[in-house]
């Protein structure tokens, strides 16, 4: 019983780290990595929509943070969650 509630802690703060983005937080020797975008943000068509952008985000792997950081475009500039976007310049660990 103790250890499942500790375990549901746990997951409670993991989850309240990752909404505040909390970076680089330790959490029983666990540690996100700070990822950083900045630069073009293309359409699926080649089509430059954003000249210059930047963006940080905290993320497990790369992978992660790109998927995190093209999301959270799609949300600021209302697109869909379907739309296809493309990031051309490198994210960068902080």
């Amino acid at each position: 019983m103790m250890v499942n509630l500790v375990l549901h802690l746990r997951i409670m703060l993991r989850l309240d780290l990752d909404t505040k983005n909390i970076h680089n937080e330790q959490l029983g020797g666990y540690t996100m990595q700070h990822y950083k975008y900045e630069g073009p943000v293309m359409s699926i068509y080649g089509v430059c929509t954003t000249p210059k952008w930047v963006c940080e985000t905290s993320a497990d792997t790369k992978a992660k943070a790109q998927s995190n950081i093209k999301y959270r475009y799609k949300k600021e500039h209302g697109l869909l969650a379907s739309a296809k976007i493309s990031l051309p310049n490198d994210i960068k660990e902080v």
